[in-house]
Parts: C-alpha cells; sequence; structure tokens
C-alpha cells in the first residue's frame, strides 16, 4: 500500500481531532428534569456559573463514531491505494509500439495501438496520480518508434503533458524496430538534459514496453543496466491473409493489354479458401476463389512460413494508365495487409534521336529496341536542326562519344563527352578504374551486372546540388544523373565503346534500354515503382508543374508547391497506399496526378503476439498490458465516513427522543 498525500492528512489529523475532542471536555452535560416550580431555577443558574470549564470525559458512542469518521476523512485525504506492479519512483521511460503489426484488430474490437496508449495512459495515471493536495517527483518520458524512433514527450512530471502527447501518438506501417527507442532511452536517461555541456550523470530510468512484441531487430541488442517490463499489447490467436506483393506487364506482342501477378499469404495455422479481386482505377474486374495452405513453425528459426500461393489473371485490355489493385475479400484481424496496389503508365512507345558519328554499335542496339521511332543524325544535322527549332518530337536524345554546342530541350544521355552545363564541373582524366560501387538501385541500372566492367580512361566531374553519382569508380563517378533546367540528363564519364570493356559484357544494352526508358517517362502521370514506409518519396514531374499537392492514403494533403518540380521529395512514408501528387501544368492548364505505390513490409503480416521479448542473454516474460492498475482506497474512506455519519446521526435522535 502506498500513500500519495501522507503528510497532508497528518496535518489535517493534527489539527481537527484535539478540537473534537476539546469540545467534548468543554461540553456541559444536564440530564433532563421535571420541576413542579420555577423557583428552582435561581439554584440551577448559581449551578451553572458554579460549573467548572472542564469536565471528565466520559463514554460516548457519538464522540467514539464521530472520530472513527473523522479518521476515515484524514485516510481519504492522505489518499491510499494498492499497486499491482509497485511504483519504481525516479524516472520512467514508456516506449509505444506503433509499427504495423500494432494496426491489428484483437484487442475488444480496437486496434492494439489504441490498446497500447490506454495501457500507456493507465501507467502515467498510476505513477502520476498526484492528487489534490499532493505533489509529484516521478518523470516520465514517452517514446514511440517504427522503422524509427521519436520523442514524444520528454521528461516530465506533468500528467497532462503526457496524456496530451500520448493522444498525439500516429499509426505507422512501418517495421517494428527498438534500437533507437533504447538508443534514445539511453541518452536521456543518464544525461536527463543533453543540451548541456556539463551535464549530470543520473542512474538508468524503468523501461516500459508496449508492444505486441513482433520487433525485427531484437538480435544483438542487450539491456546495460536498464530495467524493463514487456507490456503485451494482443493476442496469440491471430487471424491474417495479406497479399504478400503484386507486379503487372505489357506483353510484348499485345502492348495495349495488361498482365497481372499477385502472391499470397496464408498465416493461419489451418488452410483457408478465400477470394481474391481484382480492380482497375477502383472497378472490380475479376474474382478468384483461392485455397491457401496452412502457415508451418519452423523447427530451426521458430518463425512461422506462410502457406503461400501465387496468382496470375488473365491478361485484359488496358490501353491507358490505370490504378490496379489486387484485394482479399476475407475480414481479418489486419486489413492494412488485405490489399496491395500498383500504378501501370500507358503503352507509349518513344520517340529517340542517336547523334553519332557514324559509329555503329550504339545504333544497332537502338534498333533492336521496341520504339516508336528512331532519328539517327550526325552532330552537324542536329545543330543545325537545334537552330532552326526542327529538332521535333523527340523524347531522348542519345549523344554516343559527342557533346553539343548548348544543352539539348529534351531529356538527354551524353555517352564518353562532357555535358556543357554549368551542373557539372570537369577538371581531368582518370585512368584505369574499376566499379566500387553503384549497381540496381537506380532505375537506370536495374539488372545490369556492373562489377565486371574495366575503364580505361574516364573524364573526372563534379556534380552540383542537383546531380546523383549512380555508378562509382575507384578514381571518381563513372555514371551520374543531373537536372539542368527542370529536365534530367545521364551522363556517362567514359566511352562505354572506345575507352571500356562493357561492349563485351551483356549490360550495355540492358543500360541503354533502361536509360531511355527512364528518362523518356520523365514526368508521367504514374509510374511503377513501390517503395516501403520510412523511405522517402520521391517524384520527376514536368519542369512546368505548379501547385503541388500530396494526399496520403490518410487523407491527408501537403503542400508541396515550393518544391523543385523536377525533383519533388517528401517523407519519411508512414502508410502503405496509394500517395497522389496532384499538380497543374502551366502551359496547358490542365490538372495532372502522379501516383506512388507504398507496400506494407510482409514481416509484419506475422502479428501473433509474442509472449517474451529476448534481449541478449536476458528473457523478458510479458504481462497483459492493463495488467498493471493502482487501486485508489480513498474512495472506500470516504464511503465509510458518511456511513458513521448516517449511524451516529441515527443513534443522536433515538438518544434525544426525536424517533
Amino acid at each position: 500500500m502506498m500513500w500519495l498525500t501522507p503528510w497532508t492528512g497528518f496535518i489535517l489529523a493534527a489539527c481537527t481531532v484535539p478540537l473534537l475532542l476539546l469540545l467534548y471536555f468543554l461540553k456541559l452535560r444536564r440530564s433532563t428534569q421535571v420541576v413542579s416550580s420555577t423557583l428552582l431555577w435561581l439554584s440551577s443558574t448559581e449551578d451553572l456559573r458554579a460549573n467548572a470549564p472542564f469536565q471528565r470525559l466520559r463514554r460516548n458512542v457519538l464522540l467514539l463514531l464521530q472520530l472513527l469518521a473523522l479518521i476515515m476523512l484524514v485516510l481519504a485525504v492522505m489518499q491510499p491505494r494498492i499497486e499491482g506492479a509497485g511504483g519504481r519512483g525516479g524516472r520512467t521511460i514508456l516506449l509505444v509500439d506503433r509499427s504495423a503489426s500494432m494496426q491489428a484488430r484483437d484487442v475488444d474490437g480496437g486496434t492494439r495501438l489504441e490498446a497500447a496508449v490506454d495501457a500507456a495512459s493507465a501507467e502515467i495515471d498510476r505513477l502520476h496520480a498526484g492528487g489534490l493536495f499532493g505533489g509529484d517527483e516521478e518523470e516520465t518520458m514517452i517514446i514511440a518508434f517504427a522503422e524509427t524512433a521519436e520523442i514524444v514527450q520528454p521528461f516530465t512530471g506533468s500528467r497532462q503533458q503526457l496524456q496530451d502527447a500520448l493522444a498525439e501518438i500516429e499509426p505507422s506501417h512501418g517495421r517494428s524496430r527498438i534500437e533507437d527507442a533504447l538508443n534514445l532511452a539511453r541518452v536521456y536517461s543518464t544525461n536527463p538534459n543533453p543540451d548541456l555541456v556539463d551535464r549530470p550523470i543520473a542512474e538508468a530510468a524503468s523501461l516500459v514496453l508496449f508492444s505486441d512484441g513482433r520487433i525485427q531487430d531484437l538480435d544483438g541488442l542487450v539491456l546495460r543496466g536498464e530495467s524493463l517490463v514487456f507490456q503485451r499489447v494482443g493476442t496469440d490467436r491471430f487471424d491474417n491473409v495479406s497479399v504478400a506483393h503484386v507486379a503487372a506487364e505489357r506483353p510484348y506482342d499485345r502492348p495495349a493489354f495488361v498482365e497481372v501477378f499477385a502472391g499470397l499469404a496464408n498465416w493461419n495455422t489451418s488452410e483457408v479458401t478465400v477470394d481474391v479481386q481484382l480492380s482497375v482505377d477502383g472497378i472490380g474486374r475479376r474474382v478468384e476463389e483461392v485455397e491457401l495452405a496452412a502457415a508451418v513453425r519452423d523447427i530451426a528459426s521458430g518463425r512461422l512460413e506462410p502457406g503461400r500461393r501465387n496468382l496470375t489473371f488473365t491478361p485484359f485490355q488496358q490501353d491507358r494508365d490505370a490504378v490496379i489493385e489486387v484485394a482479399v475479400l476475407r475480414e481479418d484481424s489486419l486489413p492494412e495487409d488485405d490489399a496491395a496496389a500498383m500504378v501501370v503508365p500507358p503503352p507509349r512507345q518513344l520517340r529517340v534521336g542517336l547523334i553519332t558519328p557514324e559509329r555503329r554499335l550504339v545504333r544497332r542496339i537502338m534498333e533492336g529496341l521496341s520504339l516508336q521511332r528512331l532519328e539517327v543524325m550526325t552532330p552537324e544535322v542536329y545543330e543545325s536542326r537545334i537552330d532552326s527549332a526542327e529538332l521535333g518530337d523527340l523524347d531522348v536524345l542519345i549523344f554516343d562519344a559527342v557533346a553539343p554546342a548548348a544543352m539539348p530541350p529534351v531529356p538527354s544521355i551524353f555517352l564518353g563527352r562532357t555535358p556543357p552545363t554549368d551542373r557539372l564541373r570537369a577538371y581531368g582524366e582518370a585512368e584505369g578504374q574499376v566499379v566500387l560501387g553503384g549497381g540496381g538501385d537506380h532505375p537506370v541500372l536495374r539488372y545490369v551486372d556492373v562489377d565486371p566492367i574495366y575503364v580505361d580512361r574516364a573524364r573526372q566531374v563534379q556534380g552540383g546540388g542537383d546531380s546523383e553519382v549512380i555508378l562509382e569508380g575507384s578514381r571518381g563517378p563513372l555514371m551520374l544523373t543531373f537536372v539542368h533546367e527542370g529536365r534530367e540528363h545521364v551522363f556517362a564519364t567514359f566511352d562505354p565503346i572506345a575507352d571500356s570493356n562493357w561492349p563485351y559484357q551483356r549490360g550495355l544494352g540492358v543500360f541503354l534500354f533502361n536509360a531511355v526508358e527512364y528518362l523518356g517517362h520523365h514526368g508521367d502521370s504514374l509510374t511503377r515503382s513501390q517503395l516501403s514506409p520510412g523511405a522517402a518519396l520521391v517524384a520527376h514531374l514536368p519542369a512546368d508543374a505548379t501547385e503541388l499537392t500530396l494526399t496520403t492514403p490518410s487523407g491527408e494533403e501537403f503542400d508541396l508547391s515550393e518544391q523543385n518540380p523536377a525533383r519533388v521529395s517528401w517523407g519519411p512514408i508512414e502508410l502503405s497506399g496509394l500517395h497522389e501528387i496532384r499538380y497543374t501544368r502551366s502551359g496547358t492548364g490542365e490538372q495532372y496526378s502522379w501516383y506512388e505505390s507504398v507496400r506494407l513490409p510482409q514481416v509484419e503480416s506475422d502479428a501473433a503476439a509474442a509472449s517474451e521479448v529476448v534481449l541478449g542473454m536476458q528473457r523478458i516474460d510479458s504481462t497483459d498490458a492493463g495488467a498493471v492498475r493502482y487501486r485508489p482506497l480513498w474512495p472506500w474512506a470516504i464511503g465509510m465516513c458518511l456511513l458513521i455519519l448516517l449511524i451516529e446521526w441515527w443513534i443522536y435522535n433515538r438518544k434525544i427522543g426525536s424517533w
């Protein structure tokens, strides 16, 4: 049992109990007598004057009851309480998991995050109950974590501030990663004010974790003197079927058709049969019935391996851009992974111009691509067409070992010659280089094996703020992208044919195809990519795009009009689903939309609550969230006080004969 305001009760008792006793000492007690004459009143008056002020305290039931009532009132002011886990005192840090698995709805119809917030709120009430007359030396801090951790509320003793901060925690669809949260807790618990140069070192704070235990980065983490209490949220009886991935492609022989592929995962330990719906722009196109095998626990790793099934939908005609969604038509505990969407661009073939001094290899590669038109011209013809503004409607230009007199008006690929732009600064040449970094991270080098490439000679350049090195050599950048007047370009600092062994590798043709596709669809209203929560959203929009507005899957809007439309960035992304950027082209005044599809991490679909968390060699068993509660006893004391006063009133009325 604990007392929140004991000294207030002691002071109240010291002031009131002696006063009550003093009243009984001074009270003159007379018995009622029947007299035959008022002549006796004179002797009664004389007796009153002679009466002593203090009387011997006699046995009195009313006094006893009044003392008991006063004691109950004093106890209520002292605020006794019985605690389930005992107060720790000092400083406490609440770690609240807000990852994707915490959106599961297996806790009294609400989400696990809502239950975790309720449990954390009860913990705050327990630690900072305070009272009307009581102070509070306990300090508490709140950290919320998913892909990254953030301090929701620094150390404070204010219960109201903590409750307000707790209510501001928003859900995330990212993975549950606790390392950043532990690092923040250590920094702020051992150094209460890290902003000070001479900061005092304090004892480690007590940590309280509100999570379902499905934390992805526990391997290698250990506690360093902290005490950790794990309050589990959710149950291990979890029902979930998820769309693990979705993809689409246009067949080469039928570019107006789209073929959709989907991967399904059953996280239940029993077989299930589900209906899977394919939707295009929100309209259902196909429904397939699919049987999924049961999930199996891997004995070696202890992980649950879901029952998987790949599904291929019949190709359908789609001759324009579209948002394609695959959804499981079944209610389960985690609706966030029941659907996955992607964006398919229109089947647009590109118009490419090749400027070359009669070299044949690049020309033959480009002739083998599926292009709407390929125009081959010499540098002299190109310059004449530029001067007369007769370049036409080309989507991409390729400068094969030549450099134009001025930057071209369309996205371009420069092979081996430095572009005439102030975005790059050339300062020499480097010989004998191998590839050190880069590759499939950028769309231009997707599926390109760059490791065997050897470069005999390359230009040494330094890029500006809008440039990005996508292939790093042993003596400098080998390939980079840069933006000039709102248009993105690709620059290979070496001649792939004359100064490298790339023509003898298989990747040169793939690189040219990727680069043409990447630059040719620059500014398209739709994209193919799928990101994960925690990443940054990057959009390349037309140079004349204005009034940029981002809408998240939750319906929240953000104004991005101040950013450069050639490279719009926003993040980190918190929610899975479609993110839309609406913009207006100043030249035409028409409004367009650009979409990015964000997928929920598959590891978060395995969301059966864990019974323990393991940090190093320490196993921390869980207690159900909400089990730690304090039980205040002051209402019972108030109730007893009122009951005793009621009994005292009844006895008094019986004694004086009112009843």
